[in-house]
Order: C-alpha cells, then sequence, then structure tokens
C-alpha cells in the first residue's frame, strides 16, 4: 500500500473593516489535497480510512449554533450550547429494527454522540455551519462536497472545530492528486458570510423568475389515477398561467424502484397521454422519481439483488416507506444506467422537471414518533371496528340491541397482532 503526501494550503481570501468599528469581516480558506506516492511496487494504489482537520476556536457561553442536517428532513433549529438533538434517545429498539426509524438519519454509518458528549455542547451537522453572536455570524463550510460529505463537530467544551470527510473504502489511484477537504470560514454579518461562501463556490444569483406550480402530493399523496390528474388538470385552469408547472407525483408506478413501469389500473392508457395534455394547456410537466432505492415488492428487489447495497451480507434497509424500501448501490454502473435510461425516457415525452426524493431520509423527534404511533394504532382500531361490525351485520350475528357477541376477545386479539408487527 502506498503512502499518502498531504498538502495543507491556507488562504486569506478577504480581510476587511465593516461598517461599524466593533466588526471585521474576515474570510479563510484552508485546503487539504492527499497524493498517493512511495510504496513497494510501481503503481500501487492508497485506500482511505478517515481524513480529518481540527482548529482552535474560542466558544463563548452566550453562542447560539446551527448545524446542517444529513438531509433535506433533519430537523436543524437553531440550539443554545444547552440544547441537543435527542431524537432518537426515546425510540425503543423493537421499534426501531421493525420500522427502522434509525435509517432516516446517519445512525447506520456515523457513530452517535454520547451523553457526555451532548451535555457537554457538543454539535454535529454536515456541510456547513455557523456560531452566531448577536448580528455576527462565524461560518464554517465546505467547498467539496463532490468528494465525500463533510461530516461538522464543534465542541465549546474543548474550543475545537472539526471537520471529517466521509471517504471509507476511497481508494486515491498511483499519481492522483484527492481534494479531501475544501474549508471555507468566515466572519460577518449573514448576508456577508453567506455572499462569500457562494462566491467562493462559483454560484451567482439567480436571474430567473421563481416557478409556480402544481404538485399532487400534498392533495392527493398516493391516491392518484388517470381520472384525479385529469381533473385536477382542468381545476388548475383556473389558477394556473402558461409557462407554470404541473407535476405528478409518487403513486403512478407499481411498485417504487420500477420506474418503466406504470401502475396500469390508475392509468390504463399510460403517462404520456397525460404528459402531452399538460403541455397542451402550455405548462411545464414535472414527474416524481426516488432513484437511490427501491421497495420489497418491487421486481427490481427481486430481479436485481446485485443491485442493492449490501451491509454484512443483508440489504440495507432504509426504513418503513411503502413496502420498506432498500438502497441502492450507485458504485455499481449497471444501476446508473438504469437511472439514466428511467430518466430519459420521461425526458422523451416532454417532462422537464423531476423531483428526486430520499437522497436521504427524516429523523424522527420523540413527540412526532409517539404521534405516529399512536395514530397507527387509533387507525387500525378503527379499521378493525369496522370490519367486525360490518362483517358480524351481513352475517347476522349481532344481538338484538346490534351489539356482537365476544368482541372483546375479538379486538384483544388484534391488539396482540399489532404489537407484535
Amino acid at each position: 500500500m502506498r503512502s499518502l503526501k498531504m498538502e495543507l494550503l491556507n488562504k486569506t481570501v478577504r480581510s476587511t473593516q465593516a461598517l461599524t468599528e466593533q466588526e471585521t469581516v474576515s474570510e479563510s480558506r484552508y485546503t487539504l489535497l492527499l497524493t498517493a506516492e512511495g510504496g513497494q511496487k510501481q503503481g500501487e494504489d492508497a485506500g482511505l480510512t478517515s481524513v480529518s482537520a481540527q482548529f482552535h476556536f474560542d466558544f463563548r457561553s452566550d453562542d447560539v449554533f446551527f448545524l446542517n442536517g444529513y438531509q433535506s428532513w433533519t430537523y436543524s433549529p437553531e440550539r443554545t450550547r444547552e440544547q441537543f438533538d435527542g431524537s432518537m434517545r426515546h425510540c425503543p429498539k423493537l421499534a426501531d429494527k421493525i420500522y427502522g426509524f434509525s435509517r432516516y438519519a446517519d445512525a447506520a454509518f456515523a457513530p452517535p454522540l454520547s451523553k457526555k458528549e451532548l451535555k457537554g455542547g457538543l454539535k454535529k451537522g454536515y456541510t456547513y455551519a455557523y456560531v452566531r453572536r448577536g448580528s455576527t455570524f462565524f461560518l464554517f463550510a465546505s467547498l467539496a462536497e463532490h468528494t465525500g460529505f463533510t461530516r461538522i463537530l464543534l465542541d465549546p467544551e474543548h474550543s475545537t472545530a472539526r471537520f471529517e470527510k466521509d471517504c471509507t473504502g476511497r481508494v486515491i489511484q498511483a499519481g492522483e492528486e484527492y481534494l479531501a477537504l475544501d474549508l471555507y470560514f468566515a466572519q460577518g454579518t449573514e448576508q456577508e458570510v453567506y455572499d462569500g461562501w457562494f462566491a467562493a463556490m462559483g454560484i451567482h444569483p439567480r436571474t430567473t423568475v421563481p416557478l409556480s406550480g402544481y404538485t399532487s402530493w400534498y392533495n392527493r399523496y398516493q391516491a392518484i389515477s388517470q381520472e384525479t390528474i385529469l381533473t385536477d388538470l382542468k381545476g388548475c385552469q383556473k389558477i394556473l398561467e402558461p409557462g407554470d408547472l404541473f407535476q405528478i407525483d409518487d403513486g403512478f408506478e407499481r411498485f417504487v424502484g420500477d420506474w418503466l413501469d406504470v401502475d396500469d389500473k390508475k392509468f390504463p392508457n399510460g403517462i404520456e397521454p397525460i404528459v402531452k395534455r399538460i403541455l397542451d394547456e402550455g405548462y411545464q410537466a414535472g414527474i416524481w422519481l426516488a432513484p437511490f432505492l427501491c421497495e420489497k415488492n418491487s421486481a427490481l428487489f427481486r430481479e436485481h439483488p446485485d443491485w442493492l447495497q449490501h451491509q454484512n451480507g443483508e440489504p440495507v434497509f432504509t426504513g418503513l416507506n411503502w413496502s420498506g424500501g432498500y438502497a441502492l448501490d450507485f458504485y455499481n454502473p449497471e444501476v446508473r444506467n438504469y437511472v439514466i435510461r428511467s430518466v430519459e425516457h420521461y425526458k422523451a415525452m416532454g417532462i422537464t422537471l423531476f423531483k428526486l426524493d430520499f437522497a436521504g431520509i427524516m429523523q424522527l423527534g420523540f413527540f412526532t414518533l409517539v404521534t405516529l404511533i399512536i395514530t397507527f394504532c387509533i387507525i387500525d382500531m378503527f379499521d378493525t371496528i369496522g370490519t367486525l361490525v360490518g362483517t358480524a351485520s351481513r352475517a347476522n350475528m349481532l344481538d338484538k340491541d346490534g351489539n356482537m357477541p365476544n368482541m372483546k376477545e375479538a379486538l384483544l386479539s388484534d391488539a396482540v397482532g399489532t404489537l407484535a408487527g
């Protein structure tokens, strides 16, 4: 195995006096480059286990922290030093095993913070974070997420800001230069630090007009069909304008992952005629895909087990959605080709917007988890009572007062089955 050459570049981008005498606006950038060199054999590669960098930072007791979550569903508010995220601390292990709640965050691959670390004020996030003191922001951000997620750990107890690259298993080819970390630090107003970060990434303000439109999800969820979509399309004539978006969400496919297999019971004529109607109305057409996973009932899951990510010999379970979600292995070229083929299939119909979902999944807080479980139980209870009474009525099993004999025992049996999963 080859050794690694490390090169750390530090460049102060800007340091100027602000309008107020008390504040100084400053930016710095730290770049860590790794190159494979040396070794016993010519052309031998180097493998990475971890890459990290740690800096000193003087935290104060009145600091307010924000750290970007693992993905877009992660609850990420500002927090004081004493506040912390305890999303999974009260989740029963049996419930987590059945429903995979911990799979909705980074718990499957990142060690959770200990109680001692949480009480000490340690904060964990990804890609960017800030410490706020009144109107002054201290921004810590990554410019190299294309080479792996950057995990940020702000530790006020030990006065450190630590940055870790998610690069386990990454192999650096002989002679290759790997951008391990590219960190951007800034101090100033909120507008100043974010403008500086965006400028460092080469991101410019958008000049296009914001897009307005309709999505079927918040009106129909998965209960969509040719009839409901056309009904909603007609209703949008009173609201939307030419050039606006009409987007078909989850529910058109037979099973999640089988993107080329439209549910012909819901859409007997397929999706293409509906897309044509959308375009004929003068709207842009959009569609929903979740290309990073598939569900257990899908043909993809049955027919291509080699397309799935595996951990300890088992497919990686991503959570309770649908019939159970499983992660796809994007290092497999066949998986990438399948996703490209699926996108091209709908692009050829005239679809120009793709809503790509489940790049990662949410974290559930304790009260959210309790609410979810209670909701499931109430739905199950009313569904059971309705089924029992309806069936007993048609079978003439009700007494003269309309009551069902031994109903308590039947409900108890169903309750036991519900708790068992």
